[in-house]
């Protein structure tokens, strides 16, 4: 069949060719359309998350034509893409079927002259002519292979990446008490992502048990950033951290943040009871009720969690 798949060779390029430019124009305006409807997306998100504010500006109305305006323009692209792709697809088809025509003309000459079985036609036709195609839509898809293997190789090494503070490390001292005493020496700090701009600068203070203590000052000063460094969300870049004369770096993670308990400027309700919500103060063992009870009237919640239907299960 040396004929045969001389003429099949003869169109393969082609063949290919319209493989590529069928799913480039697909593959295209697919990534276009995702753009569009991710900024859409992106509206109506800052919209439900920041509803109360929208509402007392009363900016509904400029949301609502912000996002209809991203909607429009991804209709309009539609309308284009089913058009240019409308094209691409008989133009590509058109042709594939002018090689079938003429490659089973030619086959069935050679079926005729006795230089060919049918078997062998279909054979020799079916697979040269489809491989033209898988090749074609295999070259356009090669650069989207590429980004694929990029973005794993990044993926891979963010989950092989160890963390300087492991949170689920078993490693460090854990006192049998902590008595409450802080101390702050000499510390200085930035964040990793600004390692110019230093949020605490030679900070020395010392907090006795049982003491209240206020930070005060503008914003961006290091209020939350000391609070984290208590709770070892970050280490300083020079000084030490103090619980009981000990260095936070010494004590072990979860023991240590389990000795501290944050009511945060916004407080995060889980999807769970009341009961359960409370418990989460304390995961080193199975809060009995007695507890969670008394930890609502010291919050002075409990006549209000009372008066729900269901109460500490609501």
């Amino acid at each position: 069949g040396w004929e045969m798949t001389l003429l099949i060779l003869s169109i393969a390029p082609v063949l290919a060719v319209t493989g590529m430019i069928e799913t480039a124009a697909m593959t295209g305006f697919a990534n276009k359309d995702k753009q569009e409807l991710k900024h859409a997306g992106k509206i109506a998100t800052e919209a439900v998350e920041n509803i109360r504010t929208i509402v007392s500006l009363t900016r509904e109305k400029a949301f609502e034509q912000m996002y209809e305006e991203m909607l429009q323009t991804q209709h309009r692209n539609t309308s284009k893409k089913a058009q240019i792709i409308g094209s691409c697809y008989a133009f590509s088809h058109a042709f594939i079927y002018f090689a079938y025509a003429a490659g089973f003309r030619f086959g069935a000459y050679l079926i005729q002259a006795g230089r060919m079985t049918p078997e062998g036609m279909f054979i020799v036709f079916t697979a040269i002519a489809y491989g033209a195609m898988a090749i074609g839509e295999t070259f356009v898809l090669a650069p989207e292979y590429s980004k694929a293997k990029s973005g794993a190789v990044h993926l891979f090494a963010l989950l092989e990446k160890k963390p300087n503070i492991d949170s689920r490390s078993q490693e460090g001292k854990k006192p049998d008490t902590c008595e409450g005493n802080l101390e702050f020496r000499e510390v200085s700090f930035f964040y990793p992502c600004r390692p110019d701009v230093f949020i605490l600068r030679g900070l020395s203070l010392s907090i006795e048990r049982g003491k209240t203590v206020a930070f005060v000052g503008s914003s961006g000063c290091g209020k939350s950033t000391s609070v984290q460094l208590l709770q070892r969300f970050y280490d300083p870049v020079q000084g030490q951290v103090l619980f009981d004369g000990v260095d936070a770096k010494e004590l072990n993670v979860q023991w240590l943040r389990s000795q501290i308990a944050i009511v945060s400027q916004e407080p995060v309700l889980f999807n769970c009871s009341i009961a359960e919500n409370i418990a989460y103060g304390d995961n080193s063992r199975v809060v009995p009720l007695d507890e969670i009870k008394e930890a609502a009237n010291a919050a002075n919640i409990h006549s209000f969690i009372e008066s729900l239907p269901e109460s500490l299960e609501s």
